[in-house]
């Protein structure tokens, strides 16, 4: 069995059943957070210059656009995609055994979940990824850095930690989350457009995958 119908087999038999509530929260603060990130990437020179040349291609228009617009599925996961990664703030949580980004799974879950019309259920279900040495390595038990700056004064400040808000030793919760998605939201789509996108994703395990890309194609 190659690697690729390891990583098939894997998938389908994933279920949401075997999903603990923990778990489930979990994931709904990694689809916000990933949500949010896209919102605050869509000025990015590079993501508008990606947007004209999806609108130059069109395609056939069966997934949503983030930010408005439709086209076909592996489109609006090339340019959601974009979206996510562009500011390179994406992920609350690295766990030692995972890899960097699992959110850059979203996008393309994400059009498959609209284009396959299914529940917010299985959006969660192919989200979640278990540590396997097999595709994995280690990730480091710490991410130190130390920032030091010198004023015209010549005061000197230094600044030295061993992990950040969303390294697995100091993790967000779902509070952090939304705190951070309505500060990336903010002067891009009005707060009440940002409760809804937080409700649905709030509600993710009761409704269907449609219901959360409605209110991302009303951002402009």
């Amino acid at each position: 069995m190659t690697i690729c119908e390891e990583l098939a087999s894997f998938v389908l038999r994933a279920s949401y059943d075997d999903l603990s509530p923990e778990a489930r929260m979990q994931l709904k603060i990694r689809v916000l957070d990933s949500l949010g990130c896209a919102i605050g990437a869509m000025d990015g020179p590079p993501v508008r210059l990606l947007k004209k040349q999806t609108d130059d291609f069109g395609g056939n228009p069966q997934c949503s656009l983030i930010g408005g617009g439709r086209t076909s599925p592996d489109r609006a996961a090339l340019y959601n995609g974009a979206l996510v990664r562009y500011l390179d703030f994406n992920d609350s949580y690295l766990a030692k055994n995972e890899t960097c980004h699992p959110s850059d799974n979203l996008a393309a879950v994400l059009a498959a979940s609209e284009y396959a019309q299914k529940a917010g259920k299985d959006l969660l279900r192919r989200i979640e990824v278990r540590p396997n040495a097999t595709y994995s390595e280690r990730f480091p038990a710490q991410v130190p850095c130390l920032v030091s700056v010198k004023l015209r004064n010549g005061a000197v400040h230094v600044n030295e930690r061993k992990d950040y808000k969303g390294f697995y030793t100091n993790p967000m919760n779902w509070d952090d989350v939304v705190g951070k998605f309505m500060h990336l939201g903010n002067g891009r789509i009005d707060a009440s457009l940002c409760m809804d996108i937080i409700d649905a994703v709030g509600d993710l395990d009761a409704i269907r995958v449609e219901e959360v890309v409605r209110p991302l194609a009303r951002i402009l």
